[in-house]
């Protein structure tokens, strides 16, 4: 195992997580991140761009990183993660999804991550399968 990792679960807006990456599932098709309405101002309009030009458009497992710049959110960056289409959600896919993000934030050495659980959600469930997805990066094989 790698260092010693904590997961704490906080009921607080996206914003106010103060964490090196924060990662937002995203899912496939009409996913307007209404949950987040100043994302994309905070990247300085990055996510827009990405996501009109067709350079992420949350197929599951792509993956999309922009500094936040500007705005109230305190992370310093943010990293899209696509989710596949939402009918397709399972707990077994939330769970691979968030092993996708504590990869990618092994291989970045990134030392502080959240894992934002989306609107309509079993939250507790959600956060207790985001936990165990995501501390499968720590192990070495």
């Amino acid at each position: 195992m790698k260092g010693n990792s904590e997961f704490i679960g906080v009921g607080t807006e996206a914003g106010a997580v103060e964490v090196d990456m924060l990662f937002v599932p995203v899912f496939e098709g009409d996913d307007s991140l209404h949950d987040l309405p100043s994302l994309d101002e905070a990247t300085g309009g990055e996510i827009g761009r990405a996501r009109s030009g067709g350079e992420f458009r949350g197929r599951l497992f792509e993956t999309f990183i922009a500094p936040l710049t500007s705005g109230t959110f305190r992370a310093r960056r943010v990293a899209l993660v696509g989710a596949g289409r939402r009918e397709d959600a399972t707990t077994e896919r939330q769970r691979r999804l968030a092993a996708t993000c504590g990869y990618a934030a092994r291989r970045r050495s990134v030392r502080t991550t959240a894992f934002l659980i989306r609107e309509g959600l079993d939250q507790l469930k959600a956060a207790e399968t985001a936990a165990d997805g995501m501390s499968a990066a720590m192990w070495d094989v």
